[in-house]
């Protein structure tokens, strides 16, 4: 005995689990088992509250098919059959609503089915109590369908062949129109109140009149007319003349049958739901408990032997993060022989090793650090002075002044260098001033470039070839662009080029000449603004590169207000909705803005503008906006030979 007892003791202490991995697999199988029951019982909670739940919507479904079929009986008793297209085409849209809507509720009580079980037939009872009420119904709405066409209205049916009977009467000579005329509004009285005292009247008449008639003829339309009236009463009565008689009465007790029927049998699907699922409910709670007890027992001993030292080992973790890997705390926690301790002591390992890996790292990054501060102080340095090339070659304000004193320049390049750019000559030989506003492909350095690209080529076109108009001076630019950029196709790109606005001020004749590739100017004459668009295409490449740019030429007026822009403003992001400023709202504000004359307080206003939309936003683009005021200083002659003439 006493050796079993040691044998037992000995195979189990050999079964004893130490790997982390195996108490967890141990612990997951326990759990998964209360699971796997619960998870059951809830799927057989679920499939029947399912099952019932569609019951229940199907009857929903029969429900308000009903009450449409309901209305559909109502509007043909009240509408179509004192309508003469009913009795025209032999039906009506109540008549063909109504099959369809008893298909479709016949359809939907053949599909209603709760549960297979034999418990369940009070439901068939009642669907079958349905079903048959359904079924007599349409049979009374045939029958009054059927009745309705044989009485006719007014022209159709027995009504029609009553009216024409007694209307021939009436055209023999021989007839008493004053008798006649007598019974029609007897036969009136009837039609409109269906009260039986109008009948007798109309018969006692009829009936002394037939003594007196000697004519065969008459007597045959007024016995056919007679008949006709008695076969129409008939038909009234079998219909019914109030809601409380004959087939009326039939029908609309029908109707409420059916209401009744499944109000009642939506009441017992919901008894059947509360009482069934009350069951699965219960056992589903049970498990439910007993599912929390299991996992708290089991989370008690999971955390008490293996997570808190999982839990320490994090923190420590945390801690030498946040001390930027520079924390020299001790972990005070035994390395163990299962998975946990061999995470502990690789730990330490790693510890050590990083620390000697980020020394090394410190000295070299260091080293790295102050190469690249060389390195971009030498790059900014560069764009420095690439920005001092770029300003020197931007007109200053004196050159402007001298033929325009009234002007503003706002420019805010995004970056150190900018892709927009302004430009202007005064022409001493024609008496003209050229300004123009462009935005070049890209901002920054790019756009600085193919800027320093574009006020070269102005400057060789205008001032060195006979160009006679802006949209030829562009034409030769875009000329230039094409044959400097894009010599090696497959190196350029098609965006290449540039958007600019070129005006020419003649300042002898007061006119105005303006070219656009993709840019407008706006003009304020006399408070009215006007937006003068440019062509849709660029300084470059362009699907309509062979179209000549338009030429607009304006008569200036003394005072007029002129400004030249590119789209940086306009689309810049900002605002409560961090949206862009847009090209309407921009022009709105320029409108504003033009009462008062184009000087530097313009310019301060637009740059509170910018600024007050822009908020914490990156600036989008590079902004430009040039703003003048004509002034008519020259009044001397035209002596130069061609008018619109650049140089």
């Amino acid at each position: 005995m006493y050796f079993c007892e040691v044998y037992v003791r000995i195979s189990i202490a050999d079964m004893k689990i130490y790997t982390y991995r195996q108490k967890t697999l141990l612990l997951f199988l326990a759990f998964s088992s209360v699971t796997i029951l619960s998870i059951s019982v809830a799927f057989v909670y679920i499939s029947a509250k399912n099952k019932i739940q569609a019951a229940r919507d199907l009857i929903d479904k029969t429900h308000v098919l009903i009450l449409s079929q309901n209305n559909t009986i109502a509007d043909f008793l009240l509408y179509d059959l004192s309508d003469t297209l009913f009795y025209a085409r032999q039906h009506s849209v109540s008549t063909i609503k109504q099959d369809k809507l008893f298909g479709e509720v016949r359809e939907a009580l053949s599909k209603f089915k709760v549960s297979d079980t034999p418990s369940d037939s009070l439901f068939s009872t009642r669907v079958s109590s349905l079903d048959s009420i359904l079924n007599h119904q349409n049979k009374v709405f045939d029958s009054i369908v059927t009745q309705s066409l044989f009485r006719g209205f007014i022209d159709y049916g027995i009504e029609g062949e009553m009216r024409r009977a007694i209307h021939s009467a009436e055209q023999l000579p021989s007839a008493n129109s004053e008798i006649v005329l007598t019974m029609r509004r007897h036969e009136k009285d009837y039609i409109i109140r269906r009260q039986g005292v109008y009948v007798n009247k109309l018969h006692n008449l009829a009936a002394s009149y037939q003594k007196t008639i000697t004519d065969t003829l008459l007597a045959k339309y007024l016995d056919v007319y007679l008949q006709k009236f008695n076969s129409l009463v008939s038909a009234d009565k079998a219909i019914g003349h109030t809601n409380s008689e004959g087939l009326r009465a039939a029908i609309l007790k029908d109707n409420r049958n059916l209401l009744i029927q499944t109000d009642q049998l939506k009441l017992d699907i919901d008894n059947y739901f509360r009482t069934k699922l009350k069951v699965y409910r219960v056992a589903y709670l049970g498990l439910s408990i007993l599912l929390i007890l299991v996992a708290l027992y089991l989370s008690i001993i999971v955390s008490r032997k293996y997570t808190m030292r999982i839990i320490k080992l994090s923190k420590h973790i945390e801690t030498y993060i946040e001390s930027n890997f520079t924390s020299k705390r001790t972990l005070f926690l035994k390395p163990g022989n299962d998975e946990i301790g061999s995470l502990i002591l690789n730990y330490g390992i790693l510890k050590d090793k990083l620390a000697l890996h980020l020394r090394n790292l410190e000295h070299e990054v260091d080293k790295r650090t102050q190469a690249l501060k060389e390195q971009t102080e030498d790059i900014i340095s560069g764009i420095n002075y690439a920005k001092h090339i770029q300003s020197a070659l931007l007109p200053g304000p004196q050159s402007i002044e001298r033929h325009i004193p009234n002007h503003f320049v706002f420019f805010k390049p995004k970056a150190i260098v900018s892709g927009d750019f302004y430009w202007y000559k005064y022409l001493p030989k024609t008496k003209k001033s050229v300004i123009a506003v462009a935005d070049c492909t890209g901002h920054g350095v790019p756009g600085a470039l193919m800027s320093m690209l574009g006020i070269a080529l102005l400057n060789d076109v205008v001032l060195r070839k006979n160009i006679k108009t802006t949209g030829n001076a562009l034409n030769e630019v875009r000329k230039q662009v094409l044959e400097n950029l894009f010599r090696n196709t497959q190196s350029s790109r098609l965006a290449d080029g540039m958007d600019i606005a070129l005006i020419a001020i003649d300042h002898v004749e007061n006119t105005l000449q303006f070219s656009g590739a993709n840019r407008p100017i706006m003009l304020v004459q006399n408070s009215n603004c006007t937006l003068i668009k440019g062509d849709k295409m660029p300084i470059g490449k362009h699907l309509e590169v062979k179209s000549d740019f338009k030429t607009h030429h304006i008569k200036l007026n003394d005072g007029d207000k002129i400004y030249l822009f590119t789209d940086g403003f306009a689309d810049q992001f900002g605002g409560s909705g961090n949206k862009k400023y847009l090209s309407k709202r921009f022009v709105d504000f320029l409108k504003n803005l033009s009462e008062t004359p184009p000087t530097s307080k313009q310019a301060e206003t637009l740059a509170d503008e910018f600024e007050t939309w822009r908020t914490n936003n990156e600036q989008t683009d590079d902004v430009l906006v040039f703003g003048m005021q004509y002034t008519e200083r020259m009044t001397e002659k035209k002596t130069v030979k061609h008018l619109y003439s650049l140089a």
